[in-house]
């Protein structure tokens, strides 16, 4: 901008502006504002200018920055080390497959040949074994379904007695209230009664020993024992009438009659139930008994078709089939892991030598990174890790999952980094597991932000800004209305390579800091021009 279109616009701009805007960019959460200084010389001196950073609360990370390549975390290798040509091959580079999923196919035509020739060979000697064989695991396989069955119907057995004995169970609860209510009942009965039974008891013993001493005395009558004997026997007669009355007074046969219609029931119900719990007791014991004589048949069985298989796999012949059919199966080449075919190094036709095909995972990736020496005691695995790359559209977030406890140039592929330098430079490999691969790309170049600490809500500044004040603190040079540059005095907090945080009074939203604080006498040179020209 020519000199005086700049002082033209300052003069029409002067109420809104206090130095002329030649640019705004957002940087570290600050808003920069240059504003040109012009310096002395006429017009061919030109133009400098000195930025202003406006303060917004943001975030100030203490990071280690490295950079290196996306790897996939799970690469797996289809190999052979069958010599036979490739009869067809189900797969291109770039194709998703699964785990399980038909790489390619071998020409398995000799090995047929040859399986047949040793099956041909081995004759009698192989076909008894293999009989043998077959027939203890079909025996073995018969008595594992008779058990099956033999099971389910113990099983119900005891499952009927369960229920026989639950339904006993039910009826003596059914009747033991009937009965616990007549017994009491009776029992409430017999108390009342009890001191009449209890004088007629009495009295008839009284009766008893009367009648003993008149019968030993001789048996006259109207002698002094006859009349006592008499006397107790029209005692024991009035206490017996008593007796009498107090029953019929609490209705002694009625309750009587009902206690012994409620015992016969519960008296039924408890013997059925007993007779129930032993019948239940038995299905039991008769499971178990059965069962384990069936369990130690089996074992039994299982043991001779062990032996059988051994003396088949013990055979010459026995062992080359074997080996023969396992190389017959070998001839499908399958994916061992999901993930994306990076690499193929068959065609129909060729002959197969070592790795067939590799196998990388999309969804598992990681950034293999270099950290350098003076960096590595700053960094803990687990640290979150911020991720960047030309191919994704926003960063994408990750955790520094290993570091190589030993440092080398080997084993890390840093490329070059902000301090990681290139990938020879000496340093501790590491890994960086990345959370969503979305945007990444195996292969592709990524830059990473190993997050230290982190403070959240804060007022930064460059480090440049910062100065020393008068007073020998900290201090930086804040923009005021008349468009000068005033030294206030800050509070330094936090600090990263290239910001701090800052506080104090005059650390507000909007406030307006020069970036650097060399800039100061630039700056006041600026204030004294456009006083100047505003008078024009």
């Amino acid at each position: 901008m020519e000199k005086g279109a700049f002082l033209a616009f300052v003069r029409q701009h002067k109420k809104t502006v206090a130095l002329s805007l030649a640019g705004v960019a957002a940087v570290g959460g600050t808003l920069g504002i240059w504003a040109a200084l012009h310096r002395g010389g006429g017009e061919s001196a030109g133009t400098e200018y000195a930025r202003n950073v406006v303060l917004s609360k943001g975030e100030l990370n203490q990071s280690v920055l490295v950079s290196g390549t996306v790897e996939s975390a799970q690469v797996s290798s289809v190999t052979t080390t069958l010599p036979y040509k490739v009869k067809s091959v189900n797969v291109k580079v770039g194709d998703m497959v699964k785990k399980g999923d038909i790489i390619c196919v071998l020409d398995d035509g000799e090995l047929r040949r040859e399986l047949a020739d040793k099956q041909k060979a081995a004759g009698g000697e192989v076909k008894t074994l293999q009989e043998s064989q077959d027939k203890a695991y079909r025996q073995l396989a018969a008595a594992r379904t008779a058990r099956g069955t033999e099971q389910a119907a113990q099983d119900q057995l005891v499952e009927n007695a369960r229920q026989v004995l639950a339904g006993a169970e039910t009826e003596v609860q059914r009747t033991a209230p009937i009965y616990t209510a007549a017994q009491n009942a009776y029992d409430t009965m017999t108390a009342a009664v009890a001191p009449a039974q209890i004088a007629y008891d009495q009295a008839a013993a009284e009766r008893q020993r009367a009648y003993g001493a008149w019968v030993q005395s001789g048996g006259g009558t109207g002698t002094a024992p006859h009349q006592h004997y008499q006397q107790m026997l029209q005692q024991e007669q009035q206490c017996a009438q008593a007796l009498e009355d107090a029953k019929t007074l609490y209705d002694y046969k009625r309750y009587a009659q009902a206690l012994q219609a409620a015992k016969a029931p519960y008296d039924q119900a408890a013997a059925s139930r007993q007779q129930a719990q032993e019948a239940y007791d038995q299905a039991l014991a008769t499971r178990t008994r059965t069962l384990g004589e069936q369990d130690a048949g089996i074992a039994e069985l299982e043991a001779a078709a062990g032996t059988a298989t051994s003396q088949l796999e013990s055979s010459a012949a026995g062992k080359e089939l074997e080996e023969l059919q396992k190389k017959l199966e070998e001839t499908t080449l399958r994916a061992e892991t999901d993930g994306k075919v990076t690499a193929l190094a068959v065609n129909v036709g060729s002959v197969c030598k070592g790795d067939v095909a590799t196998i990388q995972s999309t969804d598992q990736l990681i950034v293999s990174v270099k950290i350098p020496e003076y960096d590595i005691a700053k960094v803990t695995v687990g640290m979150p890790v911020n991720i960047t790359s030309d191919a994704a559209k926003q960063p994408v977030k990750g955790t520094l999952s290993r570091i190589s406890p030993t440092a080398g140039t080997a084993g890390g592929n840093s490329g070059e980094g902000t301090n990681g330098g290139s990938g020879g430079d000496s340093g501790f490999s590491a890994d960086i597991t990345v959370h969503d691969p979305k945007g990444l790309f195996i292969g592709s170049k990524a830059k990473a932000e190993i997050v230290v600490s982190q403070k959240k809500d804060v007022f930064t500044v460059p480090l440049d800004a910062l100065k020393t004040g008068k007073d020998g603190g900290d201090c930086v040079l804040l923009l005021q209305p008349d468009g000068k540059y005033k030294e206030v005095p800050v509070t330094v907090g936090a600090q990263n390579d290239f910001d701090a945080e800052v506080s104090g009074p005059d650390i507000t939203e909007g406030a307006q800091v020069l970036a650097n604080a060399s800039w100061e006498e630039l700056a006041g040179q600026a204030a004294g021009d456009l006083e100047k020209e505003e008078m024009l």
